[in-house]
């Protein structure tokens, strides 16, 4: 878990990537005829499209002579299904400069199909299923007395979680026995998990309990990182998440309504599923859905919170109580913190929705108790209804029918193997690297961070629109970022690894006792650290994890062994892939430190305002035109437009990523002076094919309802326009693809800040 306040971009919220090998550990002999086949296949593959590959090419143009005279053609079998791959994924008959995304993509599009179980499909999809069959294969290994007791719990969690007869048997007595222990869920009646009683009602008793249990129910009270000095924590209250992915589907009935009663018709089955009596669960389950559209008008759109400066407000708890008398926030922190802490009325306390926390207070003590608690406790239940039986999963695959479009169930094992990953992922990080993870890709990353940090300083002094003061200071930022690659050393330690799970023990028969405490051993991990000083070095990110970070906070990147694969990353692969995709990444990360957000965070991680007010107006304009880029943009799918303003941050990310790692990369052939392998049977450049790869990185499809979510509560464009929108900025682009000022992919008008 990271730092609950921590403005941590990555680069991705759910896809995954390409076609990752498994370390050898079975038959050796069927493992040689099956890569044979595969290379017989590959050169198959080769001599039927190289002609349609090569006519094409000719069609581009070349980049600077010097570095097309040091091309050679590689004939490695690495290189032979590298570019078969490659080239499979393209559609050569599409113009580069017309429609880059199809010209990249369209034999991937052409030729997967989205799961059944998945709102869309993508190359990151690949990837993280391949980590998660890694992990499956790893987890159902039998126990060894050899290995640290952390590998072990790992094997009992998965045991547990894929004991379906188990689950079936226990039914929903799990669910109903913790909800009486929180006092009862009011819809029930007397059924088990019921027996509510009024008089023993207690808004802060309720909120607090589920606090416990990592629930942040209609106000977030929690342990955060004090953003004007980093190396300590405050107390934080801001506003919640809701019920549905966005406010949109409470508020729009005339786009969502489809989706508003799908939603109600979910809480009336599942509650109904636990014994409520139909008319009183109809009765209140409508109410609750008042309630929660209330709170969600009540809340600020995503959109409007991206600045820091506009909601960041420090009270006392004294003050906060005087601005919000109707809640006692008081109690709430004594029994939600160690009493040692001794909080005091002038503890800081930061609110960054003091007019949501307001409203929503009066709202609160307006409404009829019942209703509060059948709300707080029917999202309590809604997180936990996939850990129990079938018959309450099947419910919530006809909700997710509606909201993603998917119409079967994902397969026990991979959410089996998502669980545990999320429970222990330094323990289930530490058999995956010693599994996947080459000591040379840590090595390698470092060396391309390094050069990807000099691009950005060689684009930083030479921009024409920030001041020399505030050039000086960015220039800071950059030496001042700090990166970690891959995982911790410590967990390969046994006694730290251990160690650090002293404090749970999952078992192999009681799979909802092990969620539960998880849940617990999740929240009390960060609620026990007000009083800590924050260590910027400790990792909170598990190393099987196909994304990639920036903490704000820290001024850190992050990139995971997991992300460190095909089609991201090969140690055998030629350089100009690498560049295209890891490269891409890195450059995507470090940019992230100067986005509109980042930028509002100074070198050491505190939130400050270290820009001359003429270097942040220049940049506000730039940023604009990105906004207003990609807010033009309309997906296929469902005839969205994308929201320009709610993803501009990772925009920009991505736009300084790419334009960084091309030039990385021309400065690392020119300082090596080697001979450039190029893919054989593809009669494009280098420099061509480090775009190729980026794009190949983004290929996907998506159903309309994947669209809807995606541009509703993404921070990230649909990957079409990931591809698109940053190539449209792109001269360098432009000019390796001999595209001319008419055409669709060179832009007359570009948005470039980095």
């Amino acid at each position: 878990m990271t730092e609950r306040n921590d403005s941590k971009a990555q680069l991705a919220l759910e896809d995954g990537l390409d076609i990752k090998t498994k370390s050898a550990n079975g038959n050796n002999r069927m493992l040689f005829a099956l890569s044979l086949l595969l290379l017989i296949a590959a050169v198959g593959l080769l001599i039927a499209l190289i002609i349609v590959s090569s006519e094409k090419g000719k069609k581009t143009t070349q980049l600077s002579e010097c570095i097309h005279q040091m091309e050679q053609s590689c004939d490695t079998p690495h290189c032979v299904k590298t570019a078969a791959a490659v080239i499979e994924s393209m559609n050569t008959e599409a113009d580069p400069c017309e429609d880059f995304y199809e010209y990249a993509c369209g034999g991937w599009t052409k030729s997967h199909t989205i799961p059944e179980d998945q709102p869309s499909f993508s190359s990151f999809s690949v990837l993280r299923e391949n980590l998660q069959v890694t992990l499956k294969d790893l987890f159902e290994k039998p126990k060894s007395a050899s290995e640290p007791s952390s590998i072990g719990m790992v094997k009992d969690y998965y045991a547990s979680c894929i004991d379906i007869d188990t689950i079936e048997e226990k039914d929903a007595q799990p669910l109903t026995d913790v909800l009486e222990e929180l006092g009862g869920w009011p819809v029930l009646g007397n059924q088990p998990g019921g027996n509510w009683q009024q008089s023993r009602y207690n808004f802060e008793d309720l909120w607090a309990k589920l606090t416990a249990y990592d629930r942040y129910i209609l106000i977030e009270g929690y342990v955060g990182v004090r953003p004007k000095d980093s190396l300590t924590r405050v107390l934080v209250v801001d506003q919640p998440l809701l019920g549905m992915d966005s406010r949109d589907y409470f508020l729009d009935a005339e786009k969502y309504g489809k989706e508003k009663q799908a939603y109600l018709t979910y809480m009336i089955d599942v509650a109904k599923l636990l014994g409520g009596d139909p008319t009183v669960v109809e009765r209140d389950m409508t109410a609750v859905l008042e309630f929660e559209t209330k709170i969600a008008n009540l809340t600020v759109p995503s959109t409007d919170r991206r600045d820091i400066e506009l909601i960041y407000n420090l009270f006392s708890l004294n003050q906060l109580e005087t601005d919000v008398p109707e809640i006692n926030f008081r109690k709430y922190f004594d029994l939600i913190l160690p009493p040692s802490d001794d909080i005091s009325d002038e503890e800081p306390v930061i609110n960054y929705s003091p007019e949501y926390i307001r409203k929503a207070s009066k709202l609160i003590i307006s409404t009829p108790t019942r209703t509060v608690t059948n709300y707080m406790l029917w999202l309590f239940v809604k997180s936990l209804v996939p850990e129990i039986s079938q018959r309450f999963r099947d419910v919530q695959l006809r909700y997710d029918k509606v909201l993603k479009g998917t119409s079967v169930p994902t397969a026990r094992w991979r959410e089996c193997v998502e669980s545990i990953n999320d429970a222990m992922k330094f323990a289930t990080g530490r058999m995956y690297v010693a599994e996947t993870f080459s000591g040379a890709s840590k090595e390698n990353t470092q060396k391309m961070i390094d050069g990807l940090k000099a691009s950005f300083k060689s684009f930083l002094e030479s921009n024409e629109w920030m001041d020399e003061t505030t050039k000086k200071v960015a220039a800071e930022k950059i030496d001042s970022m700090q990166e970690q690659i891959g995982y911790p050393d410590w967990i390969m330690n046994d006694s730290d690894l251990d160690q650090k799970y002293a404090h749970v023990t999952f078992t192999a028969d009681d799979y909802f006792s092990n969620v539960l405490q998880k849940m617990r051993h999740s929240a009390s991990e960060w609620l026990t650290k007000l009083r800590k000083q924050v260590d910027k070095t400790e990792w909170t990110t598990g190393p099987a994890i196909v994304n990639a970070y920036y903490s704000t906070t820290k001024n850190l990147i992050i990139f995971p062994a997991g992300i460190l694969q095909p089609p991201f990353y090969h140690e055998n692969s030629p350089a100009y892939l690498n560049y295209g995709g890891i490269g891409m990444v890195i450059g995507h990360e470090i940019t992230h430190g100067f986005d509109d957000r980042g930028r509002q965070y100074d070198k050491d991680g505190n939130f400050m305002h270290w820009w001359t007010n003429s270097s942040v107006i220049n940049f506000k304009k730039r940023a604009q035109c990105i906004v207003d880029q990609y807010s033009n943009y309309v997906m296929p799918e469902n005839n969205m437009n994308l929201n320009g303003k709610q993803t501009q941050g990772e925009n920009i990310a991505d736009n300084g990523g790419l334009k960084q790692s091309f030039k990385a990369y021309n400065t690392l052939v020119k300082e090596s002076q080697e001979t450039i392998q190029t893919l054989p049977g593809i009669n494009l450049t280098s420099e061509q094919l480090l775009y190729v790869n980026f794009a190949q990185v983004w290929c996907s499809l998506y159903r309309p309802e994947g669209v809807t979510v995606r541009i509703l509560t993404g921070s990230h464009s649909p990957d079409r326009f990931r591809v698109i929108g940053t190539l449209h900025n792109s001269d360098d682009f432009a000019r390796v693809f001999g595209c001319s000022e008419n055409t669709f992919m060179n832009s007359k008008e570009k948005c470039v800040i980095w």
